[in-house]
């Protein structure tokens, strides 16, 4: 991890505003093709790379891999101006995946289910068959994880 922000605020400089959430999940598609964002609920200032990561792993993207290095190369060339965007983005990118798949499974917090079923809709939600859903989900996000860090190169 780059030194000039391993331990201290990553510089106002280098931060982006963030939508957080963001996704193909929180868009409206228009009658001729064009994407609305529509959710700001966690927009602030922070670190290019975790929209970055999150456009990428966040489960309701489900981009191919072609894709995923699109985006990633896109945003590499969108902050080339942060000499450091590069090396935080591969240092980071196998912490988002575990911090992703700790996310799927909360289906497993009793909490979870509960606040569910106040949201509404859950006539047909199956406890037990969501749980091995996110299992794997998150089981998958791992693996991927694994072969990530087996491809890394360390100095």
């Amino acid at each position: 991890w780059p030194l000039e922000s391993r331990d201290k605020i990553l510089p106002k400089e280098k931060q982006t505003l963030s939508p957080s959430d963001f996704g193909f999940h929180n868009c409206l598609k228009g009658n001729d093709g064009s994407l609305t964002f529509l959710d700001f609920d966690y927009f602030g200032r922070d670190d290019p790379v975790k929209l970055t990561a999150d456009f990428i792993w966040h489960p309701a993207m489900n981009l191919s891999a072609e894709l995923k290095e699109k985006w990633q190369e896109a945003m590499l060339v969108l902050f080339s101006h942060d000499n450091q965007f590069g090396s935080r983005l591969k240092a980071a990118m196998p912490l988002y995946g575990l911090r992703w798949a700790m996310i799927v499974l909360n289906e497993f917090i009793p909490d979870f289910f509960k606040r569910r079923r106040e949201a509404g809709g859950l006539e047909n939600y199956n406890l037990e068959k969501s749980q091995k859903i996110q299992l794997k989900k998150a089981k998958h996000y791992c693996d991927d994880v694994k072969m990530m860090i087996s491809q890394i190169t360390y100095a």
